[in-house]
């Protein structure tokens, strides 16, 4: 055996397995072959002396924070004080926040020192480090120190020396929002200077700058819980986030977009970055008074509500010159219809089959609601046939999808109840409306054109690149930001809800949060080159192979692995197998050197 492994014999005799764990007596020569008798080994007390701690896929995300120098770019940015008794760096206490962010163990970050418990975490972070030292005063003091320098600023300079040095900056920039809940006392400490009428210089500056945990629009269909908003711009073929904002809870899109264009365009013009990105925004960009005098490039879906997008969407298909593209897509490039713009109609048959299910819905619903609604107005009397018909028309007025046609009918009624005597008049005289409802064909069919169509528009109207394909791929690329979303507020990930008490905290997490994505990211994106580079594959969830798993997939595939410490004996990491090997090797010589293979 291996002079690191721990030997085993296992006693057969009876129905039960026994194993006995041994140690040389001495210590075996390097590169040699040894016959050890029994005499020469040393029984030891497994149950007391052997401690199991878990690595997992977490040695893997070590590997990547030590490949992107993240440990080393925050603490030349954020150095400890010189007087100060450092057991674990702002570096060190950040990558141990991203690992745990990353852990897929159902552990907040607010819990980080509880994560650590039983993981080798001298192996990810660092020797001499342990658990306790990622309390929440340490974690605390980092995440203070990550706001005092500007979380923006922070995330910028590091996500674009990144970037530059791996060429993972592309041609355009994808920015998006989403909100993230905040529960328990959030607030509490601000809360109480409050209605002390007196806040702390510090805490004041602290609110001043911190995102405005607020009520707003909930992405996430919780409207009776305050949120932050964060706000992240992302670039290239790894979707690399390049630029990270907090905001308040109740920003709207219309407005933050084009602030946090201008704030990245300006640290930018500052970094002497000199290469001029797309912008590209869902249709909240669209704003025709700010986009006339935008100093920037932009690519944006245009509302179909109004004017001739409402027009163009509407159109019959056999008023459009479509172009095939493939993969369900077809277009049409127009004529600018907006001064200074360029415009294309797109359809998709994808979204046209989820749409019609929607309206098809929508419209039975209609049917059912407009029916109780004209049973209702038919049991309406009116004091004469013109007030009768003109109630009908505004009625009518409001169907989007129907149509109906109205008779009036003449009642005649008497005051007095009974019999009325012999020759006397009916002396009441009401009106009462009689209607049936229809489909109206115009209506639907209207509704039904514009079912997977919408609108790209670009400012870049001399570029002779903008090809109907071209400017959809490029829109395309808007699913990455999206994406990055999903992960960030996925129940695995973990981090959608926040339990921190001070804005300005929670603001310094948020940013962590956006630095895992930016690990995973360009991990992903890194993985999948190397393993194009080297022509290896991996085997997906249904077994077979594939040059383009995800990375959480890999995470998975590696669970299992820990290491067995023993005293006396160099640490054995064990559950490697062939194929968790090969993606060790994957990810460079520092995950080979914390799994304990050879590069």
């Amino acid at each position: 055996a291996n002079r690191s492994q721990v030997l085993r014999s296992v006693d057969h005799t009876s129905a039960h397995c026994t194993v006995s764990y041994y140690l040389p007596s001495e210590p075996h020569r390097k590169n040699s072959v040894d016959i050890i008798t029994p005499t020469q080994l040393t029984p030891v007390n497994v149950l007391a002396d052997v401690e199991v701690q878990l690595i997992d896929h977490l040695g893997l995300v070590a590997a990547a924070i030590d490949s992107l120098g993240l440990v080393q770019r925050i603490d030349k940015r954020l150095p400890m004080k010189e007087d100060s008794d450092i057991k674990m760096t702002h570096g060190q206490r950040f990558a141990a926040m991203i690992i745990n962010g990353l852990g897929y163990t159902n552990a907040p970050l607010y819990m980080t020192s509880r994560f650590y418990q039983d993981k080798d975490i001298e192996r990810l972070i660092g020797p001499g480090v342990e658990a306790e030292h990622l309390n929440d005063s340490a974690l605390g003091r980092t995440l203070d120190a990550i706001f005092d320098y500007g979380t923006t600023l922070l995330f910028a300079e590091i996500a674009f020396e990144i970037a530059a040095e791996r060429g993972l900056i592309g041609n355009s920039a994808h920015i998006d929002t989403t909100t993230l809940l905040l529960r328990g006392e959030f607030m509490a400490a601000i809360k109480l200077a409050e209605k002390m009428k007196s806040l702390p210089d510090e805490l004041t500056e602290q609110v001043n700058k911190s995102p405005t945990p607020a009520l707003g629009r909930s992405k996430a269909h919780r409207d009776d819980l305050k949120q932050v908003m964060m706000s992240l711009t992302v670039s290239g073929p790894a979707s690399m986030p390049l630029w990270f904002e907090s905001l308040p809870g109740n920003s709207s899109d219309k407005t933050s977009f084009h602030d946090s264009i201008a704030a990245f365009e300006a640290f930018r013009s500052r970094i002497d970055f000199t290469d001029e990105l797309l912008w590209v925004a869902d249709s909240a960009l669209y704003c025709k008074e700010k986009l006339k005098v935008a100093p920037f490039k932009w690519l944006t879906r245009i509302p179909h509500t109004k004017g001739n997008a409402k027009m163009l969407v509407c159109l019959a298909d056999s008023e459009i010159d479509w172009s095939e593209l493939g993969n369900g897509y077809k277009g049409a490039i127009y004529d600018p219809l907006e001064t200074g713009e360029r415009w294309a109609l797109y359809y998709s048959e994808q979204a046209y089959n989820k749409e019609i299910i929607t309206l098809e819905r929508r419209i039975r619903n209609a049917m059912e609601n407009q029916s109780k609604g004209l049973r209702k107005l038919c049991r309406v009397p009116f004091d004469c046939e013109q007030d009768a018909l003109k109630a009908a028309d505004k009625w009518q007025q409001k169907l989007i999808y129907h149509k109906a046609e109205f008779t009036v009918e003449t009642i005649e009624r008497y005051s007095k109840r009974g019999k009325p005597p012999k020759g006397v008049k009916p002396d009441i005289i009401e009106y009462k409306l009689k209607g049936v409802l229809s489909d109206d064909d115009n209506k639907q069919q209207l509704a039904s054109n514009q079912l997977g169509r919408f609108i790209l528009s670009t400012n870049d109207v001399d570029n002779v690149k903008w090809t109907l394909e071209v400017l959809l791929s490029t829109y395309i690329e808007q699913q990455g930001v999206e994406r990055g979303f999903r992960f960030i507020k996925s129940g695995e990930f973990h981090l959608d809800n926040i339990y921190l008490k001070l804005p300005s905290r929670i603001d310094a997490l948020m940013m962590v949060m956006a630095f895992s994505l930016m690990v995973y990211n360009t991990t992903e994106y890194q993985m999948r080159e190397s393993m194009a580079e080297q022509e290896v594959t991996l085997p997906n969830q249904k077994g077979k192979e594939t040059t383009q798993p995800t990375l959480r997939w890999v995470f998975q595939m590696m669970q299992g692995v820990h290491t067995l410490k023993l005293a006396g004996v160099p640490d054995y990491v064990a559950g490697r197998n062939e194929l968790r090997n090969k993606i060790i090797r994957l990810f460079g010589a520092t995950a080979c050197t914390i799994y304990g293979i050879s590069n």
